[in-house]
Formats: C-alpha cells, structure tokens, sequence
C-alpha cells in the first residue's frame, strides 16, 4: 500500500477530475454536473463522497447515501464507486471501501452496507467478495424517463 495515499471528503474544487472518473465508470457527465450533483453531500444525513487522492491527484471515489424504507432497517448504499483504470488493483479501491465502512459505523443507526453493481462488472463482483461481501440476489432495474 502507497503511503501517500490518503482519503478526504470530496470537495466541488474536484470537480474536473471527477468528470474523467466518472466518465471511466460510463457516465459521462460536464464538471459543472459534478457541482451540483455534491451539493446535497453537503448535509450529512444525506450522504459522502470519499475520494482517494495519492500524490495529490485525485484517483478514486466512493458516493454513500443513507436510504430508509418503512419496510427494512436503514442502511447505507453505495450509489457510485471508481478508481482511476491505471490505479486499479493496487490498494486503492480497498482504502475507499475502508473509509466507507469506519463512515457508516459513525452513523448511529446505520449498520448495513448494500452495493448495486452491473452484471457485466466481474472484476467488481470479485472486489467485493474480496472484500467479505456477499451477493444477495439478482434483478433488473428499470427507468421511466418522465416528460414535461
């Protein structure tokens, strides 16, 4: 593990970086998205984004939103995770999750981590395995775009 890899809040001065990660991940999306997309991590109860950052340059990040249905406990979901494609396999997707977890711990009632993931994402499905998660069920998502 790099010692000079060290994770902090992300802040909207990272906006440009997390443009071409976030692209990485397959959403592409303009900084000023980024902006305010973070702004509602601004209010704690919402959620974080954790970024990696190794020798001063940003190469990861994790996004965690605090979900609560009548119907099951509260939990943390892990709404979007990326590192850097030349930074993969080296530490720094574990540090991230790591972060994730003393984070929800700090959360009071929040004890359950869910992460979403492609099916396509095997590399992912591993990491997390890896890492002592475990695959619960399949699905499908859908969307409805709803016009004006």
């Amino acid at each position: 593990m790099n010692d000079n890899l060290r994770i902090r809040k992300a802040v909207p001065e990272d906006a440009t970086v997390l443009t071409k990660l976030t692209a990485q991940l397959g959403y592409p999306c303009t900084q000023q998205e980024i902006v305010e997309r973070l702004e509602p991590y601004r209010n704690i109860s919402y959620g974080i984004v954790f970024v990696a950052v190794l020798n001063d340059t940003v190469v990861g990040w994790i996004s965690l939103n605090t979900v609560r249905y009548f119907y099951v406990r509260p939990f943390i979901e892990v709404s979007g995770f990326v590192v850097d494609e030349k930074e993969r396999n080296k530490g720094v997707g574990r540090r991230l999750l790591e972060a994730a977890e003393v984070w929800v711990k700090r959360q009071g009632d929040y004890r359950l981590i869910r992460i979403r993931t492609n099916i396509i994402r095997e590399d992912a499905h591993r990491f997390y395995e890896n890492n002592g998660y475990r695959k619960v069920k399949e699905q499908r998502v859908y969307m409805k775009e709803i016009e004006d």
